[in-house]
């Protein structure tokens, strides 16, 4: 079997007033992540982790475009500080999940395989 290796980035700012949004977690969290987000200590985590989480899911749909896939579809965990993401199609084998915060700004990077 041959795969293509497949690409996805964002950046987004924490700043934004999206983020500030209560509905926009019932947009992008899945049930899990939901649960997650409800968990946080405090309104500056739980912007972090839905802005995160935007970034990743974005730059996510940015690699397996034009296939669609909702966010809330989606499903990102993060275990021993390492982001796996679940409920990925039959057709991604790998994917590799990075994240960086500086400031205001996160950025996501998605690396995965692609079944040909």
């Amino acid at each position: 079997m041959s795969f293509k290796l497949i690409h996805g980035i964002d950046v987004t700012n924490l700043s934004r007033p999206e983020y500030s949004n209560e509905e926009l977690k019932y947009k992008i969290l899945s049930s899990q992540e939901l649960q997650k987000f409800n968990e946080l200590n405090n309104r500056s985590q739980q912007i972090t982790y839905l802005a995160t989480h935007w970034a990743i899911k974005e730059a996510i749909f940015k690699s397996i475009s034009p296939d669609i896939i909702g966010f809330c579809d989606m499903e990102v965990s993060k275990i021993n500080n390492v982001y796996t993401w679940t409920n990925k199609p039959s057709y991604i084998e790998q994917f590799v999940i990075s994240t960086s915060t500086e400031g205001n700004a996160i950025v996501a990077s998605v690396y995965g395989l692609r079944k040909k």
